[in-house]
């Protein structure tokens, strides 16, 4: 399950990566949507999409039609990845040039897979509804025996503005073409800033007065789409499944934006995507249904690594954690990529019983705790919250795969002896055998050196903290401006150096561990 799981996420990656690529060779184009679809399309074509690569005429496939033509590099990249023998690395290299296959919109005829030209929003919404159509007359003419497939759409939200769009849903609603199946990619972004300039209408009633099941899923969530298409196949009218996305997920600076909708991320913004992991932390707890659900939710929304979080607070204790996970306050979760338009700052418990939620400290993890998280998922994990050399050891011996200091009890420069002033003991009770990072504690420039020096394998400096950098100089300012953006930063280990501008930005983010 969990090889699955990591197979649909890096296939998910590799259509983020071959999107931003390729329009960034050819400074033209829109990476967003195939960045933030990425996931969605994935479980369509490896859970639902019945098709032969080898085969690409087989009268009887899926269509798969990509209404939101705009963003090609979606169905270029799931071409090649799925093996359609014309769609080679080459053909996506020369996306957007004079004679290749690679159109800046769909064209019908210049490559297997593509079965419509998707041009003018709208119109591929529409011409789905006549597939679907066809295929209703052709069960009726041949038997289901013979003709049994399905229409999925992906479309967007320009496509549901047209003036076609609600001709084509009226349609289909009309003569319950249940075997027709659209995703709506659902960004709230325009080519000209957020849809709320220009749109405010309810889709989801939208499509249910017209006769359609509707429903609404988190686009980053795999389980939560596949659960949605699984629903999808026993609908006796046509299906509208809205997917709340990020346009350009996994760009760091311009995801959530309509800078990542109509031109290139440009060369910086491609390199920091690939750098950037992401990183999911917890409050982990004894209520082992609660921590295996987080746990599963975080790697299906593609994270990298899991940081559980030991409650070090004086004070807190069952009643006030659990009302904060309850409220899904930041401090109990909290996603460390990408600024205010995280994925999985939304409501990560809902639906889950955190009633006897317990602290977990260090002492009851050296079980098989990690051991039996491992088995869940293939996730790395981290333990946030060790102060001691004792609590380092333990987390050690119980499976992490790294530690992270940190005292939230303190306050001020008590913070800033309890977490720096500990680490010479922790070091050296790891013994270099996982890395130790810092979170907290740093109020100055000079601070991160120290940590540094003490045996720290990283740093983690948050907003408030951003103050402290001035200690540097302009220059040092302007050579973390962008990893600043982030709910968590990190510099990397620079030996000998007093000038962060002079650390290697390719090494400011998470380190691979």
């Amino acid at each position: 399950m969990t090889e699955q799981i990591a197979a649909r996420r890096d296939m998910a990656n590799a259509i983020r990566a071959l999107a931003m690529d390729a329009v960034q060779q050819a400074d033209s184009g829109h990476p967003g949507m195939p960045m933030g679809m990425a996931d969605v399309a994935t479980v369509l074509f490896t859970k639902f999409l019945k098709f032969d690569a080898s085969e690409p005429h087989w009268p009887d496939r899926d269509r798969f039609i990509l209404s939101a033509g705009h963003g090609s590099m979606l169905l270029y990249s799931l071409l090649h990845l799925t093996g359609y023998a014309d769609m080679t690395l080459d053909e996506l290299k020369r996306f957007r040039q004079l004679g290749s296959k690679t159109a800046g919109h769909p064209e019908y005829g210049l490559a297997s897979g593509i079965e419509t030209t998707t041009g003018p929003l709208g119109q591929g919404l529409a011409n789905a509804v006549g597939m679907a159509l066809a295929e209703r007359l052709l069960a009726a003419e041949f038997g289901a025996a013979l003709v049994d497939h399905r229409t999925y759409v992906i479309a967007g939200d320009g496509c549901l503005m047209e003036g076609i769009s609600h001709e084509a849903i009226s349609l289909a609603g009309h003569l319950k073409l249940n075997r027709l199946i659209v995703l709506w990619d659902d960004n709230h972004v325009s080519i000209d800033g957020p849809t709320s300039l220009a749109v405010s209408d309810d889709q989801i009633a939208r499509f249910r007065a017209c006769g359609w099941q509707a429903s609404a899923v988190d686009g980053h969530d795999p389980a939560a789409v596949e659960a949605a298409l699984a629903a999808a196949q026993s609908a006796d009218r046509p299906v509208l499944i809205a997917c709340r996305t990020i346009i350009g997920f996994g760009a760091p600076k311009k995801q959530g934006t309509s800078a990542t909708h109509g031109s290139p991320l440009g060369a910086e913004e491609v390199a920091a995507a690939r750098q950037a992991p992401l990183w999911y932390q917890l409050y982990a707890t004894q209520d082992w249904q609660v921590t295996e659900a987080l746990v599963q939710r975080a790697q299906h929304a593609g994270c990298d690594a899991v940081v559980l979080t030991v409650d070090v607070m004086p004070g807190r204790n069952t009643e006030t954690l659990t009302r904060a996970m309850r409220q899904d306050t930041r401090d109990c979760t909290q996603c460390h990529v990408g600024g205010s338009h995280d994925p999985l700052r939304k409501p990560m418990f809902a639906g889950i019983d955190v009633s006897h939620a317990i602290e977990l400290t260090p002492t009851n993890m050296s079980g098989d705790y990690l051991q039996r998280l491992r088995k869940l998922v293939s996730v790395k994990f981290m333990v946030k919250g060790i102060v001691t050399a004792e609590d380092a050891v333990l987390a050690m011996h119980a499976g992490a795969d790294g530690i992270v200091v940190s005292n939230h009890g303190g306050r001020g420069e008590d913070t800033l002896r309890s977490t720096i002033e500990c680490l010479p003991e922790i070091t050296a009770a790891v013994g270099g055998r996982i890395p130790v990072f810092i979170d907290g504690g740093i109020r100055r420039g000079t601070d991160i050196f120290k940590a540094l020096a003490l045996g720290a394998t990283a740093v983690g400096i948050g907003r408030p903290y951003a103050w402290g950098l001035a200690a540097f100089g302009q220059p040092g300012v302007e050579a973390v401006s962008d990893i600043l953006l982030r709910e968590l930063h990190i510099i990397m280990r620079q030996a000998g150096t007093a000038d962060l501008a002079s650390i290697n930005k390719d090494r400011l983010a998470w380190p691979k561990i």
